[in-house]
């Protein structure tokens, strides 16, 4: 277990990543501050997920993301920033970066969590675009020689729970009866990161964060890195019976939809799609070619893991 001395503070704690990683971060030891803009429902998220005697170590402080003033006498005193905003929102995530390295904060985490930005078709994704310009920020702000504050950037390609959940990597959903779209033939390797994998790669980031294999590194980690193909196999064997039909999808021809949606000046989430489903499935774009798992303390796992969590999902739905 890491020193109870650690400070961490959690920002924006209330979406999908929320409730595992503080969970991680309290069982690593660590002393959690959590920075939201609706204290009431950073509370209720808190209950419903954490258990009484756990919560009680939690600190919960409602604040003007809008400000880096507002923000920077809060973070001071901690050892390191988790950020867990929307990554829709640019202007928010640089405040939290403008505050944490006024408060002269030793460890920024920012909210990078996905694909691999390094990649110059992904760079050039308008669905990608606000991630780029905070990483891009962060690493200007970082490089500044009077700037003390380093930064981890975690880079999971696609949260493997909840790609099932919404039946994007194979239709769980429709419990073999429905449809999934199957992307470029569904032949195409790709990463995926468990949420609570997600949470532990965190936790061991703050854990080491004076190792300088973590200060100011972009790290990549994967729970299960296999093809459309490797999910769909799986499910047919946990119900054969089922028809399990596809419609087949290209992610270029998808691409060109959304950037012709976008000349319309359609921004909508339908509209932006083929960006998304090109960054993951696009052949190349979705694969990290070298994954970090060992220094992160994830282990990447097989089909037979992917066949139980399958199961999971299907007992569930």
């Amino acid at each position: 277990m890491a020193s109870s001395g650690t400070k961490v503070a959690v920002v924006g704690p209330n979406g999908i990543l929320g409730a595992p990683v503080i969970k991680q971060l309290l069982a690593s030891g660590f002393a959690l501050t959590l920075i939201t803009r609706d204290a009431t429902k950073t509370a209720q998220k808190l209950s419903s997920n954490i258990s009484a005697d756990a919560r009680a170590k939690v600190k919960i402080e409602e604040v003007d993301f809008s400000s880096a003033k507002s923000l920077a006498p809060v973070l001071r005193g901690h050892d390191s920033v988790v950020v867990l905003t929307g990554r829709d929102e640019l202007e928010p995530q640089k405040q939290v970066i403008d505050a944490a390295i006024e408060a002269g904060v030793e460890q920024i985490i920012p909210s990078s969590f996905g694909v691999d930005s390094t990649i110059p078709e992904i760079r050039a994704l308008p669905s990608i675009a606000v991630k780029i310009k905070m990483e891009d920020y962060l690493l200007s702000k970082i490089s500044s020689p009077d700037t003390s504050t380093s930064y981890t950037i975690i880079q999971t390609g696609l949260f493997l729970d909840w790609a099932l959940g919404v039946g994007m990597l194979v239709n769980i959903l429709g419990k073999g009866d429905q449809p999934t779209m199957l992307f470029d033939n569904g032949d195409v390797k790709l990463s995926t990161t468990h949420v609570d994998d997600i949470a532990r790669a965190v936790a061991t980031a703050v854990e080491h964060r004076k190792d300088e294999k973590f200060k100011n590194k972009m790290l990549f980690t994967n729970t299960f890195a296999g093809t459309q193909n490797d999910f769909i196999a799986c499910a047919k064997e946990l119900e054969p019976g089922k028809p399990w039909p596809m419609i087949k999808v290209d992610t270029a021809a998808a691409k060109r939809k959304s950037e012709e949606a976008l000349e319309r000046g359609d921004t909508s989430p339908e509209a932006m799609r083929g960006f998304i489903v090109r960054s993951s499935f696009g052949d190349g774009l979705g694969l990290f070619s070298n994954v970090d798992n060992e220094l992160l303390g994830v282990k990447e796992r097989d089909t037979a893991y992917l066949k139980e969590l399958l199961a999971e999902f299907l007992r569930r739905e």
